[in-house]
C-alpha cells in the first residue's frame, strides 16, 4: 500500500497540502485492510462496492462531482479507451488503486471533524466507523483495531 497511499497523498497535496499527513496514510491503509483484507478489489454486494477501499458508486460519484475538477482526478485515470469520463471513473475503481485511494481520502476530507493523531489506532478506528461506513453496518472501532491495528502497528511501530 505504500506504493499507492503515499504517491496518492502527494498528488492530492499538490492541490491541498493538508491532505498529505501521516495520520491520513495510517487511516487509508487501515481502511483498505479492514474493508477488503487487501484481497478483493471488486466486491459485488447489494451496494456494488469497488476497490480495496470498498467504495460504493454513490460515494465515488459524490466525490467526483464535488472534487473531481478541483483535484484533476481525470489525471489519475488510466489512459485507456475513454468511453466517457463518468463511466470510466467508476469502471476504474477496482483496478486503479491510486484513484480509489484518492476517492477514499477526499471522502474522509469531507468529514466535519479533523483526523485523529497519527498512531492513535483507537481514534482512527472510531473515525473510520463514524465517517466511512454507513450506519447499521458492521463498522465498529473494535473491528478496525482488531483487523487493521496489527498492519498499522507493523508499518508505524510507535502506533498504539
Amino acid at each position: 500500500m505504500s506504493s499507492v497511499v503515499q504517491p496518492t497523498l502527494s498528488y492530492l497535496a499538490q492541490h491541498e497540502r493538508c491532505l498529505e499527513s501521516e495520520e491520513a496514510a495510517q487511516l487509508l491503509v487501515g481502511t483498505a485492510v479492514v474493508e477488503s483484507g487487501l484481497r478483493y478489489s471488486l466486491q459485488l454486494t447489494r451496494w456494488s462496492a469497488r476497490s480495496y477501499f470498498k467504495i460504493e458508486f454513490a460515494t465515488a460519484e459524490s466525490v467526483n462531482r464535488r472534487y473531481g475538477e478541483q483535484f484533476e482526478l481525470i489525471r489519475l485515470l488510466l489512459p485507456a479507451r475513454m468511453i466517457s469520463y463518468d463511466s470510466e471513473f467508476i469502471m476504474q475503481l477496482p483496478r486503479n488503486h491510486m484513484l480509489a485511494c484518492a476517492v477514499a481520502r477526499l471522502h474522509y476530507w469531507s468529514a466535519p471533524e479533523p483526523l485523529p493523531e497519527a498512531g492513535d489506532i483507537a481514534g482512527l478506528g472510531a473515525y473510520w466507523a463514524r465517517w466511512y461506513r454507513p450506519p447499521k453496518q458492521d463498522a465498529t472501532p473494535e473491528r478496525f483495531i482488531r483487523t487493521a491495528g496489527p498492519v498499522v502497528r507493523a508499518l508505524w511501530p510507535y502506533s498504539g
